[in-house]
Formats: structure tokens, C-alpha cells, sequence
């Protein structure tokens, strides 16, 4: 097996699920906060529409679930490689490189959810002024998707950066032994 395979199948293994089970925790918390009877909660609120666009199935929410789908999978395609390279043949850190890694995922998943809510949101905000309606959407996009965007990316790194490189080496390691 290639570097190029080994980097592609750890980035596959380690954080596609993590990111389901992201996905999944404010799921977890709408059903313990519906369990505990705390529907006057703000909280709960947030969590409750969150379960309804997914459950329900709008129409926008399933195309932007699909959309960052498709970019992380071609972000995955096109950073595997370039981790275990550094690593297996850079000797490069193995927390820096799954850290940096980890962000280099969500900056394109970042992009995608800006370019796809945007188009789905020209309507919106368009009223006939192209400036004003790119403005709203810069705004909207910058405070609403990238500032919770950019905090996940950084936890999400620093949760499993290290766990990436050490799975880089090991795999690596075994498929030489084999």
C-alpha cells in the first residue's frame, strides 16, 4: 500500500466518523433536554430546529449536508496524501501534521457551505442592488458560518491531530512489517 493510500484511508477512518458524531451530539442533547422536559430553553430550541430541518427534510439543509459531504471527500482525496508524505517521508510532527490537516479539511468545508448558502440565499437578500446583496451575504456568512466554522476546526484539531499522525505511522509501519 502506497503513502499516498495510507493517508487517504486514516483520513476516511478518523474523521468522517468524528465529524457524523459532531454531527450527531446536538441530536444527543435535543433528546436529553426533551427527556429532562426543559422545552423553555433556548438551548433546547436551537437543538429542536436543528432535528426538524434533519429529520423533516428540508430541502436547503439536505443539499448543504450533501454539498459538505462532497467536500470532504475530495478534501480527504487531496490531503491524505500530502499527510502521510509528511510524515512517512518528511518526518514532519505527527500532531502539527494532523492538526494542520484537520484544518486544511474544514477550510475547504467552510468554503462550501459559503458558496452553497449563498446561492441558495441570493434570493433573500437580493432586491435589486448587487452590492447590498453581496455585502448581507458577506456579513452573514463571516459571522454566522465562519466563526462557528473556524472554533470546531480549531477543537476538532486539536482532538484528533495527533491521532491522525499516529495512525499514518502505524499504518505505515504495519504495511512495511507485512
Amino acid at each position: 500500500m502506497s503513502n499516498a493510500q495510507i493517508g487517504k484511508i486514516t483520513l476516511f477512518k478518523i474523521v468522517y466518523p468524528s465529524l457524523v458524531v459532531l454531527f450527531f451530539v446536538p441530536l444527543l442533547i435535543n433528546w436529553i433536554l426533551g427527556f429532562l422536559d426543559l422545552d423553555s430553553r433556548q438551548l433546547y430550541s436551537e437543538y429542536k430546529n436543528l432535528y426538524s430541518m434533519l429529520v423533516h427534510g428540508e430541502g436547503w439543509f439536505i443539499a448543504l449536508l450533501v454539498v459538505q459531504n462532497i467536500a470532504l471527500i475530495l478534501s480527504i482525496l487531496r490531503y491524505g496524501p500530502i499527510a502521510a508524505s509528511r510524515i512517512l517521508e518528511n518526518n514532519k510532527g505527527l500532531f502539527f501534521t494532523g492538526f494542520k490537516t484537520v484544518l486544511s479539511l474544514w477550510k475547504w468545508m467552510l468554503a462550501s457551505v459559503v458558496l452553497t448558502l449563498s446561492v441558495l440565499q441570493f434570493a433573500v437578500f437580493y432586491t435589486g442592488n448587487f452590492v447590498n446583496a453581496f455585502s448581507s451575504l458577506l456579513f452573514v456568512s463571516v459571522f454566522y458560518t465562519a466563526i462557528p466554522y473556524i472554533f470546531i476546526a480549531l477543537t476538532h484539531g486539536l482532538f484528533i491531530g495527533y491521532l491522525i499522525g499516529w495512525n499514518i505511522k502505524r499504518a505505515a509501519r504495519d504495511n512495511f512489517k507485512n
